[in-house]
């Protein structure tokens, strides 16, 4: 399932990554660990310099890359849409 349609950045990462192929996942998801990796590096810097405290560190390190790599979309109560897109099928009662 490649597709050539570029992924923005706004869309949701349960959408992004329903849209790839399995030989797409290692480079789409390299890109998503760099930009925290960027992000990381910019933070430790600001707690070493004693801008912030670890503890604040720790809380926008956790918030920023919770959000690139889709923490509440993977870590919460799937939506029907959310499912669709996965091609779900909801068991039968008893299962």
């Amino acid at each position: 399932m490649a597709t050539t349609q570029q992924k923005s950045p706004a869309m949701p990462v349960t959408k992004k990554y329903a849209q790839i192929g399995p030989e797409e996942f290692r480079s789409t998801i390299s890109q998503t660990h760099k930009a925290s990796q960027s992000i990381l590096d910019s933070v430790s810097d600001q707690v070493e310099g004693g801008l912030i405290t670890p503890v604040q560190g720790a809380q926008v390190a956790s918030a920023i890359t919770g959000s690139l790599f889709g923490y509440t979309e993977f870590h919460r109560e799937p939506r029907v849409s959310d499912l669709a897109l996965l091609n779900w099928q909801q068991p039968e009662n008893g299962s």
